[in-house]
C-alpha cells in the first residue's frame, strides 16, 4: 500500500513511470474504467490509485474544487523530479 495517493493517468494519457512504481498494469487500469462506467482512458480527467489500494477515476466533465486532485499531481511532480523517489 502508498502512504499517498498516486496519479496513475492524466488528461486521457497513461502515466507509465507511476505505474511501474505501483506494479499497476494498463490492463488493471482500463478495467477499473469499465467497472466505474468508462469505456475510454481519454474520457477521464484523471486515475487515481488510493492508499487503501483502490483505483479512483476522475471524470474531465466533474465540477469539483480540484484540492484533492491538486494535491496528488504535486505528489506526482514531486516524484518526477525526485526520479521517484519521493525525497
Amino acid at each position: 500500500m502508498n502512504s499517498e495517493p498516486v496519479l496513475l493517468a492524466h488528461d486521457g494519457e497513461m502515466l507509465s513511470g507511476a505505474m511501474r512504481r505501483t506494479d499497476t498494469t494498463p490492463d488493471e487500469v482500463e478495467a477499473s474504467l469499465r467497472a466505474q462506467g468508462w469505456t475510454a482512458i481519454a474520457d477521464v480527467q484523471a486515475v487515481i490509485l488510493e492508499t487503501d489500494g483502490s483505483l479512483s477515476v476522475v471524470p474531465r466533465e466533474r465540477r469539483t474544487d480540484g484540492a484533492a486532485l491538486a494535491k496528488v499531481l504535486r505528489h506526482a511532480r514531486r516524484l518526477s523530479e525526485t526520479g521517484g523517489t519521493g525525497a
